[in-house]
C-alpha cells in the first residue's frame, strides 16, 4: 500500500512585521492633523490648534491598535492611552499622541517607558500638560530615543493641542505659546483711548465664566460669541 505522507504547516518564527509596519498610518495622521491645523488656521489665523473632540476623532481605539502594532501588551497601552467609560479626559494621554505623531516621532516601542512609568510625584498624562524644557531635560524624557531634537519639538507643538480657557482661574501661568480658544476670524465693533472691542467666536467649553449681556449663544455647534476687550 502506498503511504500518503502530510507534510504538517508549522508556524513561521520569523514576525510577519516589522517596526516600520505603522508608518502608512502614521503618515496618515501626520497628514490629517496638519490638514486640521490648515483650516483652523484658514477661520482664525491667530489660533492654530487642534481640538480636542477633533483629535478623538481621528485617534479611535482601532487606530491607536495601528500605531502599536509591533508592542509588546498593545492593547493595555491602548487603554491607558483613550480609557473607555467615564473616565477623566486629563487622565488620557490622547493629546500626547496627537503631539508625537505631528512631530513624526517614531520609536513607539519606547511609549510605555517614556510616558506610562511615571517618575515620583510626577504623572505623564494629558491633565499635566504642558510639559516645561526644564523637566523634559531634568527627567530625560526623550533620552532613549535617536532624536536629540524632540524635546525642544514636543515643547513647541503641545500647545496646539491646549488652547487655555477664558476667564478660568489657574495657578499655570501662560505664556506666549499658548494659544486663545478663537474659531473665527476677529471683527472690530469699537474701541477707543481705553482699548478696542472686537467680536469673536469661541468654544463653548474654553469660555467658562462671562456676563451673559456680552454671549449670543448658539447651542447647536456648542460655540458662543464673545465680544473680546483689549488694550
Amino acid at each position: 500500500m502506498r503511504r500518503i505522507s502530510k507534510r504538517m504547516s508549522m508556524p513561521s518564527l520569523i514576525p510577519q512585521t516589522t517596526l516600520n509596519d505603522n508608518g502608512d498610518i502614521l503618515n496618515e495622521l501626520q497628514t490629517s492633523l496638519k490638514k486640521l491645523l490648515r483650516e483652523q488656521r484658514d477661520r482664525a489665523p491667530d489660533c492654530d490648534v487642534i481640538w480636542y473632540d477633533d483629535l478623538r476623532e481621528h485617534l479611535t481605539e482601532r487606530t491607536l491598535l495601528q500605531i502599536f502594532i509591533n508592542c509588546h501588551g498593545a492593547k493595555h497601552l491602548v487603554k491607558n492611552i483613550r480609557p473607555s467609560g467615564n473616565v477623566d479626559p486629563k487622565s488620557h494621554r490622547i493629546k500626547i499622541v496627537g503631539i508625537l505623531i505631528l512631530i513624526g516621532f517614531s520609536q513607539w516601542d519606547l511609549f510605555e517607558d517614556i510616558f506610562l512609568k511615571s517618575s515620583p510625584g510626577r504623572e505623564r498624562n494629558d491633565g499635566e500638560l504642558p510639559f516645561t524644557m526644564e523637566e523634559m531635560q531634568d527627567q530625560g524624557l526623550f533620552r532613549q530615543c535617536s532624536n536629540d531634537r524632540l524635546a525642544s519639538d514636543f515643547y513647541d507643538q503641545q500647545f496646539r493641542f491646549l488652547p487655555i480657557k477664558i476667564w478660568n482661574p489657574t495657578k499655570k501661568p501662560y505664556s506666549k505659546l499658548h494659544r486663545l480658544p478663537f474659531c473665527s476670524k476677529e471683527i472690530r465693533r469699537g474701541g477707543g483711548a481705553s482699548g478696542e472691542v472686537y467680536k469673536r467666536v469661541i468654544r463653548r467649553a474654553y469660555l467658562q465664566k462671562w456676563d451673559s449681556s456680552s454671549v449670543e449663544a448658539d447651542e447647536k455647534d456648542e460655540k458662543v460669541c464673545a465680544m473680546i476687550w483689549t488694550q
